[in-house]
């Protein structure tokens, strides 16, 4: 039940019924708060997560490696990865309650300590992209999808080509596949929907990724980049 009520705007009259404006907005499971900042939603998402791993905890010595690694995608990642295109843009302190609950998620599966270093085991055992590259797997497969007729139609009309464009088509842009960026004056809010989002992740990633003909090829090779970025840029 949401609680948070927005204390300066006047409540809205309705047949003699006084209706308080929530600071909140649950819309298919996400929370919206009138900042977008997206923390009842990360706070909601850490608070059952972490009650998920406690449960597993419990089982996790009579189960196998196998098993145990399904059970955390079931029960954690399907709440971190759930709309996670949303997430792009907010600032590390928000990101690093989630990776907090993935490193938590690790550190169950290696059975390491609380406070024990974890990126060998996300890296070399359990193969997983950061919370951050998560986010522009899922902006960069939507994209995919998108452009291959695979998703809802307005998506794609968010999307703009530079081959389609009459003064870029003739440019390096279009023949590589890249998006029109698009430029935005509302920092805050702006630079973090689809429209700003999608040219930015899309024309970061390779050529060859780009072009891939199947997705499930796409997938892949977008995987294997974004893991050599997170993990062995270094």
């Amino acid at each position: 039940m949401l609680k948070q009520i927005a204390t300066n705007i006047p409540p809205t009259i309705i047949n003699d019924s006084s209706i308080q404006h929530s600071t909140v907005a649950r819309n298919l499971g996400v929370y919206f708060d009138d900042q977008l900042n997206m923390r009842q939603h990360i706070a909601n998402i850490t608070r059952q997560s972490y009650f998920q791993l406690r449960q597993l905890r419990v089982v996790s010595r009579s189960l196998t490696k196998d098993a145990l690694k399904m059970l955390l995608h079931a029960f954690v990642f399907s709440r971190l990865d759930y709309c996670n295109s949303l997430f792009y843009g907010l600032p590390d302190s928000s990101i690093s309650k989630l990776q907090s609950v993935q490193n938590a998620a690790a550190r169950l599966f290696g059975g390491l300590r609380k406070f024990d270093h974890v990126t060998p085991i996300l890296r070399d055992q359990l193969h997983w992209l950061p919370i951050r590259q998560r986010i522009d797997f899922k902006i960069a497969t939507l994209v995919y999808k998108s452009l291959n007729h695979l998703a809802p139609e307005y998506l794609l009309d968010m999307l703009h080509l530079a081959s389609d464009d009459t003064g870029l088509c003739r440019n390096r842009s279009a023949a590589n596949g890249q998006l029109i960026p698009v430029q935005w004056k509302t920092a805050n809010f702006g630079k973090r929907n689809f429209y700003y989002s999608a040219p930015c992740v899309w024309n970061n990633i390779p050529v060859e990724i780009r072009q891939q003909r199947t997705l499930t090829a796409f997938k892949s090779k977008l995987k294997t980049f974004l893991f050599q970025k997170a993990y062995l840029s270094n």
